[in-house]
């Protein structure tokens, strides 16, 4: 008779396991997958690509809901995180005119980075209390910021993830 206790908790025992396994998939790991926020309406709105990341920093989601369209040719939308921080994200068509490596020169902590649709930038801005970043690929200037103290590392490994919205 002891076996058979012995089978049932062994069984028991590995059901709580994946239990586990698979909440902490749902509610973490999952989070990070593929959310594109974008509505066929918001896609439509643009003469440019719309970009969303595909890696976002721990902890962080986009919330799909606070897409808008501000005015007309922006769209933007906010990645909430820990502790009611929020990281902002905001898209537009890249200006054939505009001076990025001087508006780069603003920030400070300035990092680099060339990836194959453009070159990140990211640093810090208003005497260091907000993180930015920035790319500019062939038709759209994305930006994002936040004052929650993020390493600029996690702003470059998410700018390097977007891909573009179908």
């Amino acid at each position: 008779m002891p076996r058979k206790n012995s089978k049932l908790a062994w069984t028991l025992l590995i059901l709580i396991f994946a239990l586990i396994i698979f909440v902490l998939y749902f509610f973490f790991i999952r989070q990070r997958a593929d959310v594109n926020p974008f509505n066929a309406k918001t896609l439509e709105a643009v003469d440019f690509p719309l970009y969303y990341p595909t890696y976002l920093p721990p902890r962080y989601r986009i919330d799909s809901k606070s897409v808008n369209m501000p005015q007309s040719g922006v769209v933007v939308f906010t990645l909430d995180g820990p502790d009611h921080q929020h990281l902002y994200m905001s898209e537009e068509s890249r200006p054939d005119t505009f001076n990025f490596g001087g508006y780069y020169k603003e920030f400070s902590d300035l990092k680099e980075t060339v990836v194959a649709s453009g070159t990140i930038a990211v640093g810090r801005i208003n005497n260091g209390q907000t993180e930015i970043g920035s790319l500019a690929t062939e038709k759209t200037w994305i930006l994002t910021n936040t004052g929650s103290g993020l390493a600029l590392s996690q702003l470059t490994r998410m700018l390097n993830s977007l891909v573009v919205s179908h």
